[in-house]
């Protein structure tokens, strides 16, 4: 991954060891921490560390949620899941880290900003985000901010992206774990990146799975096109989702179209409760990934 340029003070100093891990450079920083490229100080085996700001290592129900997202993510050992090695949290001053494989590819929306990527690639890519996220889901996480920063490509970007894992979904900083005394009509914060929250985030009412169909269909039609769905920001692309439905896009020319068009349609419902399950739109995308072979 590019470093990114620091709008916030760091959660940690460059040096600084974290449990068995040295904070050696700054791979990105976002709106609830940052993460580190580091090294085992002992094995010598790189890794990378996101680090929570101060005021969420503070935060005793933050990091409890936190802890236990990192130990479901960790268990899942899915191949397109950035891998989580361990979570630290330090005796004052209180640091809160997550300590991941270290990817040093290029994150999905980097590669776009070069070039346009191929349908074969994006379908292949999209499909093995939907099954990632499929098993997300299965246990109880939603991931809430799918958008193409948060896919690392680790794949050749000469190849097809059909081998596994071609790409691997980052950041599960604002996912949420399902919580059963939670009532299902209770709202919450506005959490996510506004082009690419569904209407329900929007409005700040709970987020269920269909969220993340949401976003992986836009995230899908941003690499067929090379344009994202919603191209103007602020208070209209926002009004737009909630009324729907989303703006028309032009598809290129390829076999299994009128399918891509059919899930779209249903994938970007107002209503979540309209939209596919994540296990229903991953044998769509088989199919319609599988109608190019002879492409």
């Amino acid at each position: 991954m590019k470093q990114a340029a620091t709008a916030l003070p760091l959660p940690a100093d460059l040096g600084e060891q974290i449990g068995a891990y040295r904070l050696e450079r700054v791979i990105g920083q976002g709106g609830m921490g940052c993460v580190y490229a580091a090294t085992h100080v002992t094995l010598g085996r790189p890794a990378a560390v996101k680090v929570a700001y101060a005021r969420l290592s503070n935060d005793e129900a933050y990091a409890a949620r936190l802890r236990e997202e990192a130990r479901i993510v960790g268990d899942l050992q899915h191949p397109n899941v950035v891998d989580i090695i361990d979570f630290i949290r330090t005796p004052p001053p209180v640091r809160l880290a997550c300590v991941m494989e270290l990817l040093e590819g290029p994150s999905l929306a980097e590669v776009m900003d070069e070039r346009r990527l191929s349908p074969r690639q994006a379908l292949n890519a999209a499909l093995q985000l939907a099954e990632a996220l499929e098993a997300v889901h299965a246990r109880g996480i939603v991931h809430r901010d799918l958008k193409p920063s948060n896919v690392a490509v680790v794949a050749p970007l000469d190849s097809d992206f059909s081998g596994v894992p071609s790409v691997k979904l980052l950041d599960f900083g604002i996912a949420k774990v399902a919580d059963p005394s939670v009532p299902p009509g209770s709202s919450g914060a506005v959490l996510g990146t506004p082009p690419y929250m569904a209407p329900e985030q929007i409005a700040a009412e709970p987020s269920t799975p269909a969220v993340d169909v949401y976003a992986l269909l836009e995230v899908l039609a941003e690499m067929l096109t090379g344009e994202p769905v919603f191209s103007e920001g602020g208070l209209e692309m926002m009004q737009r989702k909630m009324v729907g439905p989303v703006p028309g896009i032009e598809l290129p020319a390829l076999p299994g179209r009128p399918m891509l068009r059919a899930l779209f349609t249903s994938g970007w419902a107002v209503n979540p409760d309209e939209r596919p399950l994540m296990e229903e739109v991953s044998p769509r995308l088989r199919a319609i990934r599988d109608r190019l072979r002879d492409l």
